[in-house]
């Protein structure tokens, strides 16, 4: 069957979307106004955040501590091999934080009471002083003449005080004082937290093999995050100050202690000397012993720097051998030449330095600390066991060294016992004077280095606050709102519209139909039997008139109506149907075969001795004992159902009917066939062979969707030959289309 222009489109073109969204245009508008005004609302209530951020270069080499004067330019004290995730991880530290806070006094905020609450950072006419901390809450501090009144914002607690008097408060103990002179009733707010109120924070390196960190703040008040930054920085250089003096000041003091046990041995070194001397009455030796003398003084040279190397071993092992001493650093800069001892201690002490930063912070039973204890023990026993082995070549190099001075010695035996008894005690004289100025030296470029300071962390980038606002992005705000309230109400049409399960309009219809849409009847009286009434309604049942006429073939006119199921509209539909067709001039013949549920007694205000279900069970009777005039028009004339049979399949099945139907069709133009609901009973597809024509009715606002859907299968099953829908009870708008017929 061809649709021709009654067909239906398969999909929705763009302008029939667009058309379908355009009819809600005022909840559209009132939609983006309402979008538009909120996001104006959030603009005045939200508090502009600016991003405030500073750069600092962390330092993460250094040489050690071992380094000569001249090196005094260019030294740093910062731990060796330092990791700069380790550095951020200092800077994030809670005790850090807790310094800038107890620095700041940042425990307590101050903001003005209202719908914006802008904080009061430096100006608020009151200071509160937290004594002695019970539990964070928020207060409300009022001036009252000479006295101040506190609120609890959230019980009913209040008292009054006087400035800079303690008082004992759910808080905890608490004193406030004015800053500055604030008026009469002024009222401030103040948030007390247990720790403190830091905004959120942000430090990460610029780039993954830099040392450059970016610190970061997005707050409200720009001047309070400006003074974190600044005072995190002053706080995390000043710690690393403390930790540089802390292994300073050990070094010195082991030298020191070093200096004092020299100084009282070369005091008795020289007093032996001088006694000696004196006891023998030695002034001069002889001048012919000066040339034994100088050759037999590189030997002393010798066994003389082995000594010292000997005893400073000596007193390094005394030092890692004193369990006082096992948290504290291993002096590695008071002469040792052995290279690879050397190594060992300043590794020892770099592990040494990172165990006593953990223990800072970790308790004592921490896995990482206990690891680092272990670690630590091991290298002290490698220490002390390459001492040993050192003192071991020391001790069989003195031994040579000996043996050949003692060869020496025999060619000179000439020489007085007095003149090797002085040389050996000026040897002793000369290796505790060697040792005593070399730890002076080392003193002083201790002293030096303690009186230096480089910090951890240079400022490249001073503290730097955006003139614009982070957030809100007004431009954003206004953007997101007006899609909003655009997308906001599209979207409930579109959910709307997709889960409405009835039909509503002439285009869902179309949509759903798969056969023809004979026409649509607005919504109004069920039935219009007045020859005179002209209205949009007429006029729709006229249109739909014509429309058959373009359906049904030259020698068709047999009309089959019916519906899914009952109310909606069927019975009205062929009443009102026969009725236009008659007004046309067309002698109509209205046949009412729904004999569970007859309205057009009713309905067309007729009656009649017999009807349809006393002529197709009852032979004698003719076409002209049931037909009977309608009392509104001369051409139509009516065949009632009668009474209700028990059994209408099978008078409807009988060979009468058709043969009834055939007779009639010589005599009327139309013959309009009311039959029942097909989802109740098997009637109207029983009735279908008679006719040319069904006619299904669909009611909107009452009909299911699911109930065109049951349309379709019927026509595609073949079970009803010919089809098409009819849609009642459609919406119109007053002034457009059939309003031009109610003027």
């Amino acid at each position: 069957m061809e649709n021709n222009n009654l067909g239906l489109k398969d999909d929705a073109s763009f302008t029939d979307i667009i058309s379908h969204y355009l009819k809600y245009s005022i909840l559209i508008i009132c939609s983006i106004i309402v979008c538009i005004g909120l996001a104006i609302l959030y603009l005045y209530l939200k508090k502009p955040e600016y991003k405030v951020s500073a750069k600092i270069l962390m330092k993460t080499e250094n040489k050690g501590f071992n380094f000569e004067l001249s090196d005094i330019s260019d030294y740093d004290f910062s731990r060796k091999n330092n990791n700069i995730d380790d550095e951020l991880e200092v800077l994030r530290s809670r005790s850090l934080m807790q310094r800038v806070t107890d620095s700041l006094k940042l425990n307590v905020v101050y903001y003005e009471p209202g719908l914006k609450n802008n904080e009061l950072y430096k100006d608020s006419p009151f200071q509160l002083k937290i004594i002695n901390f019970k539990k964070p809450g928020t207060l409300s501090i009022v001036k009252q003449k000479d006295k101040i009144l506190l609120k609890d914002c959230n019980s009913d607690y209040s008292t009054s005080i006087v400035s800079g008097q303690p008082i004992d408060t759910p808080f905890g103990l608490i004193t406030v004082v004015y800053k500055g002179n604030p008026a009469d009733d002024c009222e401030i707010k103040a948030d007390i937290y247990a720790s403190s109120a830091l905004p959120l924070l942000d430090i990460s390196p610029v780039s993954k093999n830099s040392n450059v960190v970016e610190l970061s703040i997005v707050s409200p008040v720009p001047e309070k995050s400006a003074d974190i930054i600044s005072t995190l920085v002053n706080f995390y250089n000043l710690q690393a100050l403390d930790e540089k003096n802390r292994l300073a000041d050990q070094s010195i003091q082991f030298i020191d202690d070093r200096i004092s046990l020299i100084a009282s041995e070369l005091s008795g070194v020289e007093r032996n000397v001088e006694q000696y001397k004196q006891s023998n009455r030695i002034t001069d030796l002889q001048s012919e012993a000066d040339l034994y003398l100088t050759t037999g003084g590189e030997y002393d040279k010798r066994i003389v720097d082995l000594e010292m190397q000997k005893q400073i071993l000596q007193s390094v092992e005394s030092y890692v051998n004193n369990q006082s001493n096992n948290n504290n650093v291993i002096p590695s800069n008071i002469g040792i030449s052995d290279p690879t001892l050397v190594s060992m201690i300043e590794a020892f002490n770099e592990k040494q330095f990172d165990r006593n930063r953990i223990a800072s912070t970790a308790r004592e039973n921490n896995p990482i600390l206990k690891e680092r204890d272990s670690e630590l023990s091991f290298m002290r026993n490698n220490i002390l066991k390459s001492i040993n082995s050192i003192e071991s070549g020391i001790q069989i190099s003195l031994g040579e060294l000996k043996t050949k001075e003692r060869s020496f010695n025999s060619k000179i035996r000439n020489l007085s016992t007095q003149e090797r008894e002085v040389r050996e005690l000026s040897r002793q004289q000369g290796i505790k004077e060697t040792l005593f100025l070399y730890l002076l030296q080392k003193r002083e470029e201790s002293a030096l280095t303690l009186a230096m300071y480089s910090p951890n962390a240079k400022i490249i980038d001073k503290v730097y606050t955006d003139p614009i606002p982070v957030s809100p992005k007004k431009k954003i705000v206004f953007l997101f709102s007006l899609l909003a309230g655009l997308i906001l109400p599209l979207l409930f049409i579109y959910l709307k519209d997709l889960l409405k399960y009835k039909i509503s309009s002439r285009e869902e219809l179309d949509k759903l139909a798969q056969i023809p849409v004979l026409g649509e009847v607005p919504e109004g009286k069920d039935v219009y039997l007045k020859s005179a009434e002209r209205s949009g309604v007429t006029e729709m049942y006229h249109m739909i008139c014509t429309n058959l006429g373009f359906i049904l073939a030259e020698n068709e006119n047999v009309i089959e109506v019916t519906s899914t199921i009952p109310k909606e509209g069927k019975s009205s539909f062929s009443a009102n149907l026969s009725f236009s067709l008659a007004t046309l001039g067309k002698k109509v013949l209205l046949i009412d075969l729904d004999m569970r549920n007859s309205q057009y007694a009713k309905i067309m205000k007729v009656s009649a001795k017999h009807g349809m279900s006393s002529y197709l069970s009852d032979d004698s009777l003719s076409p002209n004992d049931i037909i009977v005039s309608s009392p509104y028009n001369e051409n139509l004339k009516l065949a009632i159902a009668g009474s209700f049979p028990p059994n209408p399949i099978e008078l409807l099945s009988r060979k009468r009917l058709d043969d009834f139907i055939s007779l009639m069709k010589k005599e009327y133009d139309y013959i309009i066939i009311d039959t029942p609901p097909v989802s109740l009973v098997a009637d109207a597809l029983v009735i279908n062979r008679i006719s040319d024509l069904c006619i299904y009715v669909a009611r909107a606002g009452y009909s299911h969707k699911s109930f065109i859907k049951q349309g379709n299968e019927l026509f595609n099953k073949k079970k009803i030959s010919k089809m098409c829908f009819v849609l009642k009870g459609i919406k119109v708008k007053k002034g457009y289309g059939y309003g031009y017929y109610n003027k």
